[in-house]
């Protein structure tokens, strides 16, 4: 641990900031200590029971596989270097995992050494480990007999628990899955090869991670998208009736329970405001207790999933489909974990229906409380309301209202690449890197589910293979009533504006290429979400003007009221720069955060929000608002730096006029400086972003 690293991050932060923090870091170790001994005897692991192929419930229904030819090269691509080990994560580009060496069995209790010994037996020869611990951009590696509770992130320089929680994900296992349904032609060898890796890799997994040690059971967030993952990929296999062995079966079960047991005892829920990690959670839960066979326990973990889902999915997004945590990263992650859960539950099969029906509430003991059955259900949209479907619709729109004419999104708050599932991943151009900005493969799934030929419509036919998944997921399930999401809009508040004289203001012009980029033009709001947005095919502009996200809490959130972005004719004439890192360099996550990044009125050094309350605070002390939108004109303001700040955006035919007032508005356009920029490189000249164009994270242009 580097105590002048944790020293110099203690000093940046108000006193109060660093001593809640230094607390929890102390009451994380004790509460490590006393778990290791508590369980210096025992095993933590879930013994393996015998366990029928028949009594797992099949998730996938009629699973037919359609990925197109596109789509199936890149799958083998990216199944060659799984089957290798070669794993590229978090900007870490194309790395070995092998460990030179068969792990010893330095396993935390001596329980725990002696089953993790029996787990590795069973793994095929001439399979190598894969190392599980380590952050392999920087080299640094975790016990893997440190108590989970107490291990530290965050406490050396440039060292990041992200690379190891991603390659733990096992998100490229469902890939392999999917390339065994379309095998080259040596069908037979190649299919149980994958099937040999995935068997190895999990035994490899777990013999390396018992429960409750270790880095790769500290989120809970990602130990229910590992669940997921390992869930779905046995499912994928298994609808190509791929054999496995029941040995196996016996461990996978084994295996996937005890992530169902941490989910459970560590759900990551709060009373106020709860995100993505909660809503990853439930759905990791959703998919344990509807794979595994019945029993009191599992019925209750399927009604508690359930009932939470259908809670969260309505608390987490906005009307207009937004998720509300002002990041179009996150809610692209938070929508897939609303199409795939949603789809999921329509499809449970009869017993698992029944049992929302039959559970007992009294075998549930954790926290929230699990409301008494039985869940209601219609036939015509199972546990949720109506409105729920026109909710996926609409963050289905959002998606494509946010993607620029060239495909990629507009990066508005923290984007770290998270996924619930990568099933039809997308590289970039004369690459096998991915492209973590092109989102349309949840307008295809959130179309396949709906059966809305509108959204199937807009979505790349390269994604038709994420469509037929969800269509398996959910079943026979049809949404009657196929209604159109109605249009979001903005109506203008009706408070008068009241300013004060103005003390500073200045105005860019931005001279267009072309007077027909704006023929067509639209004009799209999201107010609950932050966000305003005018496109045309040649033509992309979005200003960001709202709520900082999670409650007020804010944390994906950047300092970037009033700032905008600009595509024409595909290129990006000022982006927002994305967001690099997380705790590896909170130097570095403040400086992509910072309003100097962004392309929003400036006063000289000045944060509209402090960036010392940690890495994952942002107050809404700006308090954006709205007060004009239409087809040619914008106007907001904010209060980030003491007096109001107004940005007044007008569209013309040939120029884009760009005003900024401190202090009052009108602003008397004699008195203000002007500047006139023609191109792409004098817009970036004259903001001069102080960070480099990040594409996703860890990346760096």
């Amino acid at each position: 641990m580097s105590i002048s690293h944790l020293f110099r991050y203690g000093l940046s932060l108000p006193l109060h900031v660093a001593l809640a923090k230094a607390m929890a870091m102390a009451r994380n170790r004790i509460k490590g200590k006393w778990q290791a001994r508590t369980n210096r005897y025992k095993s933590t692991y879930v013994d393996p029971v015998p366990v029928s192929r028949e009594s797992l419930c099949q998730l996938l229904h009629d699973f037919s596989p359609s990925h197109s030819h596109q789509q199936l090269t890149l799958l083998h691509e990216l199944s060659e270097r799984t089957l290798a080990h070669r794993f590229n994560l978090l900007g870490s580009g194309w790395t070995d995992l092998n460990r030179r060496q068969t792990p010893s069995v330095d396993i935390s209790t001596t329980a725990n050494a002696a089953r993790a010994r029996d787990i590795r037996a069973q793994i095929t020869p001439p399979y190598q480990a894969i190392d599980w611990h380590t952050d392999f951009r920087s080299g640094y590696r975790w016990s893997a007999i440190q108590p989970s509770p107490s291990v530290l992130y965050g406490h050396e320089p440039d060292v990041d628990i992200k690379v190891p929680w991603e390659l733990a994900r096992m998100q490229h296992l469902a890939q392999l899955a999917l390339a065994c349904a379309h095998p080259p032609p040596d069908a037979a060898a190649d299919q149980q090869l994958c099937t040999t890796e995935f068997q190895n890799q999990l035994l490899d997994f777990m013999a390396a991670n018992p429960p409750a040690y270790g880095v790769n059971w500290v989120c809970t967030m990602d130990v229910a998208i590992r669940a997921a993952n390992l869930i779905l990929a046995y499912d994928l296999l298994r609808a190509q009736d791929i054999s496995i062995e029941p040995a196996f079966i016996n461990e996978f079960v084994a295996a996937i329970r005890a992530h169902g047991v941490h989910i459970v005892n560590h759900l990551e829920w709060h009373r106020g405001f709860r995100g993505n990690h909660y809503l990853a959670d439930i759905t990791g839960l959703l998919f344990v207790a509807g794979f595994l066979p019945r029993d009191p326990e599992i019925d209750c973990w399927l009604a508690f999933a359930v009932q939470q889902f259908v809670r969260e999915v309505e608390i987490q997004f906005h009307g207009d489909g937004a998720n509300a945590e002002a990041s179009t990263g996150y809610h692209r992650l938070s929508a897939e974990m609303a199409v795939y859960g949603t789809a999921l539950i329509l499809g449970l099969s009869p017993a698992k229906r029944a049992a929302l029906q039959e559970y007992d509430a009294n075998n549930w003991s954790g926290r929230p409380a699990l409301e008494p059955g039985p869940v209601a259900w219609s036939k015509q949209f199972g546990p949720f309301a109506e409105v729920h479907f026109d909710r996926l619709r609409r963050m289905a729109q959002f998606t494509v209202d946010v993607t620029k004419p060239d495909g990629h999104v507009v990066q508005i708050g923290d984007t770290d690449n998270g996924r619930l599932f990568k099933l039809s991943p997308v590289v970039l151009p004369g690459s096998v890197e991915e492209d973590h900005l092109q989102h349309g493969h949840l307008v295809a799934a959130i179309g396949g589910l709906l059966d809305d030929r509108k959204l199937l419509d807009l979505s790349d036919p390269a994604f038709t293979g994420e469509t037929e998944i969800i269509r398996a997921l959910k079943g026979p399930w049809k949404l009657r009533g196929n209604r159109e999401a109605l249009p979001s809009s903005f109506v203008p508040p009706s408070d008068p504006l009241v300013a004060g004289p103005v003390t500073a203001s200045q105005r860019l012009n931005i001279e267009l290429p072309s007077t027909e980029l704006l023929t067509g033009l639209r004009a799209i709001a999201y107010p609950e979400f932050g966000l305003f947005i005018w496109r045309a095919e040649r033509f992309f502009m979005a200003v960001r003007c709202g709520p900082v996200g999670q409650g007020g809490n804010g944390g994906h959130a950047h300092n970037d009221q009033l700032a905008f972005e600009l595509q024409i004719d595909g290129e990006d004439w000022i982006a927002d720069p994305g967001t690099y890192t997380y705790t590896a360099d909170p130097k570095r996550r403040d400086q992509y955060r910072s309003h100097l990044a962004h392309a929003g009125p400036r006063l000289q050094k000045a944060e509209p929000s402090r960036l010392n309350l940690g890495l994952f605070r942002l107050e809404d002390n700006a308090q954006a608002q709205c007060r004009v939108f239409h087809a040619t004109e914008f106007l907001g303001l904010h209060r980030g730096y003491g007096t109001p700040t107004y940005r007044q955006i007008k569209l013309g035919p040939a120029t884009i006029q760009i005003t900024d007032s401190q202090g009052g508005w009108p602003c008397p356009a004699d008195t203000m400086d002007q500047t006139t920029v023609r191109t792409a490189r004098e817009l970036r000249d004259h903001f001069a972003p102080s960070v480099s164009f990040s594409r996703g994270y860890g990346i760096r242009d």
